[in-house]
């Protein structure tokens, strides 16, 4: 049976996610992916306290609720455990987050192990071999699957083949070598979006990634042809997603790319001053919207 055509759009916007999702319309994505800043003082992140930082997640949950459809999913990226100091005290990012997630109102799914797979030599003993304080070493992340309200989905187009759903489904531990591309401070790598994308999404779906960095998301929905929003708050990162994802061309099917900076003092097209919106079509040719 033929699949409907969907042309995927490509919408990246520069800004500040607390203040740019709740210009986004209601029940208007299918998925989300990404993985939040984890508050370990990378260049990128505020130094926020554990109280705020979970205040912080909390809010980004709220709209995130809001914008999603009825059948929408959400992939969550986090580390089992973190110390934001040398000498504080460790807790559970994934723990913390879920409990806000069930808050908000999303319905708890699966959580499924990014195993790292790390065959370096380091270590993490704590104290050596006694009991006083041992420590272990992580090899594993955790990724949050809930969804909003009726885990059913209804879409067009499946690109899942016998071979991918056996690979995908048969088990939670999702083995993948960590991202060594270091452009971005703590990218994840792009099999990890593209497994979640895959299976949680149809290909008229639209995905969102509030954190969307160095745009990993982006570039795995590219690969998918899905659409995608993707927020991001640093100019910097902004550049490195236009140079990677926008401009690309495709042979089988036609895409939009969009850029915007947020403006919240600008009440003209909610919010946003449109930096560049462009469309390509089957041959490849770039057309600038005058």
């Amino acid at each position: 049976m033929s699949q409907q055509v969907v042309k995927p759009f490509y919408r990246l916007i520069q800004g500040d996610c607390l203040k740019v999702l709740p210009t986004l319309e209601a029940e208007s994505i299918d998925l989300l992916v990404t993985s939040p800043p984890y508050n370990l003082q990378k260049e990128y992140e505020q130094s926020l306290s554990e109280k705020e930082y979970l205040q912080f997640i909390n809010t980004v949950l709220e709209e995130s609720y809001r914008i999603l459809r009825t059948s929408g999913r959400v992939c969550w990226n986090v580390p089992n455990q973190i110390r934001i100091h040398r000498d504080g005290d460790l807790w559970s990012p994934l723990v913390k987050t879920a409990n806000l997630m069930e808050q908000v109102g999303f319905k708890f799914f699966d959580i499924l192990l990014w195993n790292q797979n790390f065959s370096d030599s380091a270590t993490a003993w704590g104290s050596w071999k006694s009991p006083s304080s041992p420590f272990i070493r992580h090899q594993c992340e955790s990724i949050l699957v809930f969804y909003k309200k009726t885990w059913k989905m209804k879409g067009v187009g499946s690109d899942l083949t016998t071979l991918d759903f056996m690979r995908l489904t048969k088990s939670e531990l999702w083995t993948m070598r960590p991202e060594t591309d270091r452009t971005h401070p703590a990218p994840f790598p792009l099999e990890l979006p593209k497994r979640c994308i895959k299976l949680f999404s149809y290909l008229d779906s639209v995905i969102l990634d509030p954190f969307l960095g160095s745009g990993t998301t982006m570039k795995a929905c590219q690969d998918l042809k899905r659409s995608c929003i993707g927020i991001e708050i640093e100019p910097k990162y902004c550049d490195i997603v236009r140079k990677r994802c926008f401009g690309r061309t495709f042979l089988d099917h036609e895409v939009e790319y969009e850029f915007q900076v947020f403006d919240e003092r600008v009440a003209v097209s909610g919010g946003y001053y449109t930096v560049n919106h462009s469309h390509v079509d089957v041959t490849g040719v770039e057309r600038k919207n005058e």
